[in-house]
């Protein structure tokens, strides 16, 4: 008997969910800072430079999300605030800064080291940053940047200059493109062609939000004027306010950040703390079935998720996966 399985993004919704919620995490050392850079890599989050309660900061820090931990790490050579970073292959690069807005900071967390690169082409002041495959790329700021840098030359490009203009711009990335929020427009970034698309306009506040992405979604928001949070689904264009609010108040320039799946938020204005935000997951699937068979969603680890099939009775079936707007993704025969 040959049984043809066709799962689409409305039979995950009939799964169970992991409620979305915000957990308070180890408070980020020494004391407040505002103004500072943060990025997740290779399971550890970082957060360093900004404006303490000491002035201008140089120090950085290294989070264990499994031991809730801090550990501190090599210093910048200078210190800086309203600064920007980005991850490309295993390292951390922090673009820009005051007194420093034009330079380039290569931190490799392998040996715990700070390396000076080529400096950008226009100032990274005030502006947001993301790594996509294996080139960076700076948005917005007082010199309105739009610039790529890849490492691999240690060389800058300029790009075609986004259609709007604004400091502190939201930025994430899905699947190979950079999604921009500016005060007079959204915009989709792919960088193979060098194209800027229109999107649907972000609900919020623009100006002090910040944006991460988890599990091919974007997210938007709190910062200095809300403690809203938002969802992009990029399949759809469009927008959704998430139900739980962030329950620590509005900050002046906080840090906000992902890894595969989980959000992270903090310091920003007199606050250290630092804050972990856990989406809606669907966690398992049941949909109408046979006495004979089952199929069940698992979660593992770094993201992943493992699709169990259970047959009563030794067959072939074909596996054809469809994705929210009804294309085929993937498809393959088993016996």
């Amino acid at each position: 008997m040959k049984t043809n399985l066709l799962l689409i993004a409305a039979v995950l919704l009939l799964g169970e969910c992991v409620a979305q919620s915000w957990v308070p995490k180890s408070n980020v050392p020494p004391n407040y800072r505002q103004y500072a850079v943060g990025v997740y890599l290779n399971d550890k989050a970082y957060v360093g430079t900004g404006q303490t309660s000491a002035g201008l900061a140089s120090d950085f820090w290294e989070f264990d999300p499994m031991l809730n931990t801090w550990t501190q790490k090599a210093s910048l050579f200078n210190p800086t605030c309203e600064a920007t970073t980005f991850t490309v292959l295993g390292k951390i690069y922090i673009s820009g800064g005051m007194g420093q807005t034009y330079a380039l900071r290569e931190y490799d967390p392998a040996l715990n080291t700070w390396t000076l690169k080529a400096n950008s082409p226009a100032t990274s002041f005030y502006a947001s940053a993301i790594g996509i495959g294996d080139k960076g790329y700076v948005f917005g700021g007082t010199g309105q940047a739009c610039m790529e840098y890849n490492p691999a030359t240690d060389t800058w490009a300029t790009l075609p200059t986004i259609p709007s203009t604004g400091t502190y711009p939201i930025l994430f990335s899905i699947a190979d493109k950079a999604y921009v929020g500016l005060t007079n427009g959204f915009y989709e970034y792919d960088p193979a062609n060098f194209l800027w698309t229109i999107k649907q306009n972000f609900p919020g506040p623009t100006y002090g939000s910040r944006g991460f992405a988890i599990n091919g979604m974007g997210y938007a928001g709190l910062g200095n004027s809300s403690v809203n949070l938002y969802k992009y689904n990029p399949l759809t264009d469009s927008w959704t306010i998430v139900p739980v609010n962030f329950p620590a108040g509005v900050r002046n320039y906080p840090v906000a950040f992902a890894s595969a799946d989980k959000g992270y938020y903090g310091t920003g204005g007199t606050f250290n703390d630092f804050w972990e935000f856990t989406p809606e997951v669907t966690t398992s699937v049941n949909p109408a079935q046979s006495a004979e068979e089952a199929i069940t969603l698992s979660t593992g680890v770094a993201g992943n998720y493992f699709l169990n099939i259970g047959l009563a009775s030794p067959q072939s079936f074909t596996l054809n996966i469809f994705s929210a707007d009804g294309k085929k993704v993937s498809g393959k025969n088993y016996s």
